[in-house]
């Protein structure tokens, strides 16, 4: 089995506008990369990620996204990834109506790693229905995080 990551964060939810501003965590579970089927020396290839958000608020969000890992520097310690996909919001007691349920993630983070194979960063990451719904204030949450591998490495 290929390496897998589970991540833990911590940060703000709704940063930007700043109307709904709430504290946020999350866990997420990244799956093995799949490599490119080209030889590529930063470009790691395609990793499924499934996620839950949840806000101070009651609120929050499940996801799933294909990520696209690229490690650079000294031993590839730092590496920057790029997500898009699915995901499900529920209000809970939150003032940010998102127009519905059925909504879209894009996100971007920024790692380093440990000696010990962990990695600390920070995540990005918009929420948005592109439309589907009448109503679509898009949010956008910023979180820090810590990353901890398992399986094969």
């Amino acid at each position: 089995m290929a390496e897998s990551r589970l991540t833990a964060s911590a940060g703000v939810f709704d940063f930007f506008k700043g109307n709904h501003v709430e504290p946020a965590v999350a866990i997420e579970l990244r799956g093995p990369v799949f490599p490119p089927s080209w030889t590529s020396d930063t470009f790691l290839g395609f990793a499924p990620a499934l996620g839950v958000l949840a806000t101070g608020a009651e609120s929050g969000f499940v996801y799933a996204t294909i990520e696209m890992p690229f490690a650079f520097g000294a031993n590839k310690q730092y590496e920057v990834s790029f997500s898009g996909g699915i995901s499900a919001y529920e209000q809970g007691d939150s003032t940010l109506d998102m127009g519905g349920t059925a909504q879209f993630v894009l996100g971007a983070s920024l790692n380093r790693g440990l000696a010990n194979g962990h990695r600390v960063g920070l995540t990005v990451r918009h929420f948005s229905n592109a439309g589907l719904h009448n109503r679509n204030p898009g949010t956008d949450v910023i979180m820090a995080a810590w990353t901890v591998p398992f399986g094969q490495r």
